[in-house]
């Protein structure tokens, strides 16, 4: 049902490149990709300390608005990783007790989406709905968006550090603030001239190209010592009974795959056949201990 066409992580170390798409087939024509999960080796083997897990979901209603998180003038793969990051956090600080007062949309979740459409609606809509006036002073407006994010926020106990230092504000060492992507994302989808971008449609076919503040939330920081493990999910609609007819694989709405940097290894591997290569005793120790 799906297949990859590229999975890899580029040369330098600063790209991981996936392109993974759903099998040209007309069983198919009404599936499309789910999620894709990016976990390192090193996280599923139970380091914490090293690499990030997200999924960034392509789905149809899920009414989140991206944004131009970064501020560079487009909304591209690293505002859609950082909000998508925001709204997982969110639903880890609320999974257990959502109040259905917040719940806005009322698809069983409070998330981001609740948050859009409580901004949509305040700054579009004259008329009053009492579901939109949270703080209940019988008025929509920024205070009814403050509730909401007060609402959020009283959970923060719930995050680890590293989570609660990219989603919450800070200062820093002169004691200057600055701002969570939480509230950054607040700030920009109560923006009216903000950059925004409704949720992607569903996808057959999904490219992406992601850096390492897609995959670790941290500039700068190589790809290559990491070994990445890539979860595809696909979405399956249609003639369901027919793909499972088809059986032997076809029917697995699921994909794993693997990506690393291999130029490093072969590097490593020319450095120590030449280090052999130059000495005059046949000591292949650690020669035979990297190939091993």
């Amino acid at each position: 049902m799906i297949h990859f066409n590229e999975l890899y992580i580029t040369e330098d170390g600063k790209n991981l490149v996936i392109d993974v798409g759903i099998d040209d087939i007309s069983v198919y024509d009404k599936c499309y990709i789910d999620s894709i999960n990016i976990t390192t080796a090193a996280k599923l083997c139970g380091d914490d300390k090293t690499g990030c897990e997200f999924t960034p979901v392509y789905t149809s209603g899920t009414g989140i608005t991206y944004v131009d998180m970064d501020g560079d003038g487009v909304i591209t793969e690293c505002d859609i990783n950082i909000v998508d990051r925001i709204n997982e956090l969110i639903d880890k600080m609320l999974s257990d007790d959502a109040d259905n007062k917040y719940d806005l949309n009322k698809d069983g979740v409070v998330d981001l989406a609740d948050l859009a459409l409580l901004a949509k609606t305040i700054v579009n809509t004259s008329e009053y709905d009492s579901n939109f006036d949270l703080n209940e002073n019988e008025e929509m407006n920024i205070e009814d968006i403050n509730e909401w994010v007060t609402y959020v926020s009283t959970r923060q106990d719930r995050l680890t550090d590293e989570e609660k230092e990219f989603f919450l504000d800070k200062e820093d060492d002169d004691g200057n603030r600055i701002i969570g992507a939480f509230n950054t994302y607040v700030d920009l989808i109560n923006n009216p001239t903000a950059l925004k971008r409704k949720s992607t449609a569903p996808q057959r076919h999904v490219r992406l190209c992601l850096s390492s503040i897609d995959v670790y939330l941290k500039p700068n920081q190589s790809l290559s010592n990491d070994l990445f493990i890539v979860k595809v999910k696909a979405h399956v609609a249609g003639n369901k009974a027919k793909i499972v007819e088809m059986g032997c694989g076809w029917d697995l709405s699921e994909l794993t795959g693997a990506a690393y940097n291999p130029y490093p290894l072969y590097r490593n591997f020319m450095n120590m056949a030449n280090e052999y290569g130059d000495k005059c005793d046949s000591n292949m120790d650690n020669l035979v201990d990297f190939i091993l």
